[in-house]
């Protein structure tokens, strides 16, 4: 919230009770996350653009971080390259499809979970053994380095 909001907030207990606040943010994680799965949201350009002032503040003003983000990538593309030569890997790999864990929202696919994944920063894989987790995981990466 803005600094106003947050203060009309914190200092009316009664008008904004706690429960009430959790539920409007639950709702609002449900609906941002079903946007982002269903396509109905894109990410704009560069939201995961790093301030000046972020750099500054860590130390890494002059590091030219396009340089560094991009050997990054390349040592990833080394990784899932040297992983998918196992001779554990399918040969034959599908992609799969995840579902919300409460199952209340559509099916979606690797890239559009890739979007929600930069977006949120995080998700949480379940499933039983064998089922493709880690074959998701790598094809997860792959949508993640292509920018697709």
């Amino acid at each position: 919230m803005c600094r106003l909001h947050a203060r009309q907030v914190d200092t009316d207990e009664k008008g904004f009770p706690v429960d009430q606040l959790r539920e409007w943010k639950a709702t609002a994680e449900k609906d941002a996350f079903e946007a982002l799965t269903t396509g109905r949201l894109a990410l704009p350009e560069g939201i995961l653009a790093v301030d000046a002032e972020v750099l500054e503040r860590l130390g890494l003003k002059d590091v030219e971080i396009e340089r560094r983000t991009e050997r990054l990538r390349v040592a990833a593309r080394t990784d899932v390259d040297a992983f998918k030569a196992l001779r554990s890997w399918p040969v034959h790999a599908v992609e799969l499809n995840f579902k919300t864990f409460n199952g209340d929202a559509p099916s979606f696919g690797v890239e559009t979970c890739a979007t929600a994944l930069e977006s949120s920063g995080e998700i949480t894989i379940v499933a039983s053994p064998g089922t493709g987790k880690s074959t998701a995981c790598i094809q997860l990466v792959e949508a993640l380095l292509s920018g697709r």
